[in-house]
């Protein structure tokens, strides 16, 4: 995927960054990973349409990236069936929810990442140092310890299609996303890999 698009609807927070005029309209936006350039294609108050070409430089880059990770995790949230509510509160204001297993009964039961701080503080400390979006995780206990693991959309969306197949269940409704799964108990036992997770009550549960 070397060229990513955004809709008009999606387009909406490229307002915030850049100048436009009071009638301006996005009518679809390209960012080309390989070469890092944005294309915004918009309407004037003429309507006549054209291109805008913002430089990108530095962070600038990671910023609108962020933009389009948003866009990408909508659609991941939506493939995984999430509670629609949750997948509302993420797209208007950023919201993450986990999913926690607490037994067989309580499993995939959906808590607000804000309310715990611990929580808030290894995500952001994860997106900053990976420039990755976190937009869902699952809290569980294994052998190995109580560990949160986290979905998220890589700053490498040349990858992206093929982690969109990884969302896809097999005969069992197991489905196989990269996460990091940072491990609450043994933090040096964190690691990022191949996760196993089913559909649960709204949420998710993780099976291996």
């Amino acid at each position: 995927m070397e060229t990513i698009i955004l809709t008009a609807d999606q387009s909406n927070d490229l307002y915030n960054y850049f100048d436009f005029e009071e009638n301006e309209q996005i009518i679809f936006a390209e960012l080309n990973c390989e070469t890092k350039e944005l294309k915004i294609h918009y309407l004037d108050n003429d309507e006549i349409e054209g291109i805008y070409i913002p430089s990108l430089d530095g962070e600038k880059y990671y910023e609108i990236l962020k933009i389009f990770q948003k866009a990408e995790a909508i659609n991941r949230m939506k493939s995984l069936k999430l509670l629609s509510n949750v997948i509302k509160e993420f797209e208007t204001d950023n919201t993450v929810y986990y999913s926690e297993r607490q037994n067989k009964i309580f499993d995939g039961i959906l808590y607000l990442v804000k309310n715990k701080q611990e929580f808030v503080d290894i995500i952001k400390e994860f997106e900053e140092q990976r420039h990755a979006l976190v937009y869902h995780a699952q809290l569980a206990r294994f052998n190995f310890g109580l560990c949160l693991s986290l979905l998220f959309i890589s700053q490498y969306p040349e990858e992206w299609e093929m982690e969109q197949e990884d969302l896809k269940a097999d005969s069992d409704g197991i489905m196989y996303p990269y996460a990091y799964a940072y491990n609450l108990d043994i933090p040096d036992f964190s690691d990022l890999g191949k996760i196993g997770i089913v559909r649960k009550n709204g949420g998710i549960s993780r099976v291996y």
